[in-house]
This record gives C-alpha cells, structure tokens and sequence, in this order.
C-alpha cells in the first residue's frame, strides 16, 4: 500500500485553491494537482501533507483539517490518499523545480484545467 498525503490549499481570503502542474518528465507530466507526496516511514500524513506544501510552494499552512482517507487502485497499484484541506493565507508562491507551473483559480475555474485522475475524488474529500 502506497502512503500518499495530499494538500487541498485554500485561500481563504481570494476563495481560491492552489493547483501545482507536474514537470513534464514526472508521472501525468504536465497534469494538474495538488500539493503533496508520499509519506515517509516514520511520518504522520498531516506532517507529510504540511512538509509537501512547504517544499512544493514555501506557503505556511494556517490551518489543517484531515478530510478524509481514500484507498484506491491505480494502474495495478495499491494507494491510500491521506487527504487535508489546508487554508493558507499567502497568496506567494515559490514554486520547487518538480512542478512547471502554478495557478489560483475558483472551484468552477478548476474545471478548465487538465487534471491528474484523482483530481476529483480530492475535491469531493474536501466537500468541494
């Protein structure tokens, strides 16, 4: 089983979410997502979700709520997505070199982006 922690970032003064783009040479390149990454032995998923949004992004979480825990199969793998809302409230991104680009945008507007497969089931954890 895959340990997986992912990020729904929320501004909660702009009331909008934060979608990362995966590099072009990862998994689902140039796919839209999420913070996040796996968990690491020894790791909580909330810290695992707070560390990937620190290193993927520089933001600082204000608050974080565990919304739900997903397993699922994916191309014959096993994984359990951790899922937190995360509301930030900088809007500064400083991007890692693991992601192309970044973008705000409303829960409507998040319909307009070419998105990783779970991409849903992440919005729909969070109430979305």
């Amino acid at each position: 089983m895959i340990e997986v922690a992912k990020a729904v970032t929320f501004h909660s003064e702009r009331e909008e979410l934060l979608l990362v783009q995966r590099s072009e040479d990862d998994t689902n390149p140039l796919k839209w997502e999420f913070p996040g990454g796996g968990v690491d032995e020894g790791e909580t998923a909330e810290l695992t979700a707070v560390r990937e949004l620190q290193e993927e992004t520089g933001l600082e979480p204000e608050k974080v709520e565990k919304a739900s825990v997903e397993e699922v199969v994916i191309d014959d793998r096993d994984f359990r997505f951790h899922i937190f809302l995360v509301e930030v409230s900088s809007s500064e991104v400083d991007l890692s070199h693991e992601h192309e680009s970044h973008e705000w945008a409303s829960i409507e507007e998040t319909e307009n982006f070419d998105t990783i497969d779970s991409f849903k089931l992440y919005m729909e954890a969070v109430n979305l």
